[in-house]
């Protein structure tokens, strides 16, 4: 049994649902951080010239109520999650500012002090937050602005400077971000769009069923304490493993892949990180650690790709024409109604149908003998 395999057996003895789409990716995150931490340690892989940084940020898109949290502690808490009793550390933090994750100035009996945020703190751990309020709104924006660049460059080289009339933060931090919000306007092509793999989940009606069902299955049970157990030693090991590695190496399978898909350059790298952890997840650390294309690999880039497509063409644009698909003809008000579950106001439910009319993406049916009946919308536009 390797890593992946122990711990798909320990979600699935849970009756945790759909982790085949999202366990992938935290797992492949995970090892990334560990690979990470030892080439900042010894600096043995490079990229032009210095040590490349390796982790694997995750961001999770979904509506309120469809896993955000859970599977952050599932994966995360101190108690009953995966890798919370490993070697690994691990926290998790229900929300957070950017002023709390790079850090600010305080002002103690006249003098500025200094007070570092959480990538300080957890400057070494697999860190979920559940609400970070300060990146999602930024996000939320068309450009982000307004993104702090302290924040961008924690999260890609890790060197923090954040400049302050009060003064200057200056440090290192290798934590990896697991972070996750509502779908909303998200620009892929922003700094932040690059740092992060993004997990798209909207689930449709049938995909809502399972929920419920899986949400009933998981009352009274408690799971299996060997499978726990077989995480715990083999993350352990693999913690332990990495230190014979001196080398990464990509097999020309994994870009002959990336040409086939035409992966902008400034993406490939998360492909990559993907690739890295789900091989360490799954294969034996040795000192020339290959990193080889395969089925399975390939059907994560796949859903990566659909993914951060969806979310470049608009994620809550993507989430109202879900709706449209799977019922033909929904009257505007049973829309905005059903969008309200989804976290949708009427007013951002209203501005999504504009822009899907306007590019030709759904079609509306207006009775103009009758302006009082409710408007149609339709899927395909003609």
């Amino acid at each position: 049994m390797n890593l992946y395999e122990a711990c798909y057996d320990w979600m699935k003895q849970r009756n945790v649902g759909f982790i085949d789409i999202t366990l992938p990716f935290y797992v492949s995150a995970v090892c990334c951080h560990v690979m990470n931490l030892e080439n900042k340690r010894r600096e043995f892989y490079y990229e032009h010239g210095r040590p490349a940084d390796l982790r694997l940020h995750i961001f999770l898109a979904a509506p309120p109520g469809y896993m955000k949290t859970f599977i952050l502690q599932r994966l995360l808490s101190k108690n009953n999650s995966m890798f919370g009793n490993t070697k690994i550390k691990t926290a998790f933090i229900g929300s957070l500012t950017e002023a709390g994750f790079v850090g600010t100035f305080s002002n103690i009996d006249g003098q500025s002090v200094p007070q570092p945020g959480a990538a300080f703190d957890f400057m070494d751990h697999v860190l979920g937050i559940d609400e970070f309020s300060a990146l999602t709104n930024m996000m939320e924006t068309e450009h982000s602005k307004n993104l702090d660049n302290a924040m961008l460059t924690a999260l890609d080289s890790g060197y923090l400077i954040k400049r302050l009339a009060a003064g200057e933060l200056r440090y290192e931090t290798h934590l990896t971000l697991l972070a996750g919000s509502q779908p909303a306007r998200y620009n892929l092509t922003s700094g932040l769009g690059r740092r992060f793999c993004f997990i798209y989940f909207v689930p449709d009606k049938a995909q809502q069923d399972q929920m419920r069902k899986f949400r009933r299955m998981g009352k009274g049970v408690k799971g299996d304490e060997q499978t726990a157990s077989a995480i715990y030693y083999l993350a352990d090991k693999m913690v332990s493993d990495v230190q014979s590695v001196n080398n990464i190496i990509y097999h020309d399978s994994i870009y002959t892949q990336l040409d086939t898909m035409s992966i902008p350059h400034f993406e490939e790298p998360l492909y990559e990180k993907i690739a890295l952890g789900y091989c360490m997840a799954t294969k034996e650390l040795m000192p020339n650690f290959v990193v080889e294309y395969n089925d399975t690999i390939g059907q994560l880039w796949k859903l990566q790709h659909e993914w951060r497509y969806k979310i470049k063409a608009g994620a809550q644009d993507a989430q109202v024409m879900q709706f449209i698909v799977e019922t033909p003809g929904i009257e505007e008000k049973d829309l905005k109604v059903k969008m309200l579950d989804f976290g949708m106001s009427y007013q951002e439910t209203s501005m999504a149908l504009e822009s899907l009319y306007r590019q030709r993406r759904i079609g509306m049916v207006i009775n103009k003998d009758n302006p009082k009946q409710p408007k149609r919308f339709l899927w395909p536009y003609h």
